[in-house]
């Protein structure tokens, strides 16, 4: 382990915290950012860890005397840019001629599956929503492994 933990905003995916904590502690940056996105979604605490830190560490070779006001308005400049760049992205791929009407047999099939089993039709005994959210986070993985694929080749 490093005597100093910092921020490594070179190698970062949003404000380098990730980055910074896995030369720390020596693991797999993936792994610390896998841990932080959990910890979000759990918790919601993990969101707020991740925004402290990244106010409070400070950048290598950076001066000590930078206040605070300074990183927080870094951050609030970071997260408006990488938002503006998520909504450019997200209008892109709703732009895709087969993306309404996917997502629309998808919501329509997926809603009637939850009605006929509420309803009490006997083959849909696996169709509760204990059972189908958590395809929800399966899907949307595959989503993305599809997508990635698709641009790879």
């Amino acid at each position: 382990m490093t005597d100093q933990m910092y921020r490594q905003p070179k190698d970062a995916m949003l404000g380098g915290v990730c980055r910074g904590l896995s030369q720390y502690f020596r693991v797999d940056a993936t792994l610390v950012r896998i841990l932080f996105l959990l910890f979000g979604v759990l918790t919601g605490f993990g969101i707020l860890v991740y925004l402290a830190l990244w106010i409070i560490l400070p950048v290598p070779g950076e001066s000590p005397a930078t206040s605070r006001g300074e990183r927080v308005q870094d951050v609030a400049e970071t997260l408006t840019d990488r938002a503006a760049a998520l909504g450019s992205e997200v209008q892109q791929v709703a732009r895709h001629p087969l993306m309404v009407p996917a997502a629309a047999v998808t919501l329509i099939a997926f809603g009637a599956v939850l009605l006929l089993h509420n309803l009490g039709v006997r083959w849909m005994w696996w169709a509760n929503p204990g059972t189908l959210w958590p395809a929800l986070p399966i899907l949307v993985g595959l989503a993305f492994l599809w997508r990635w694929i698709r641009g790879a080749s």
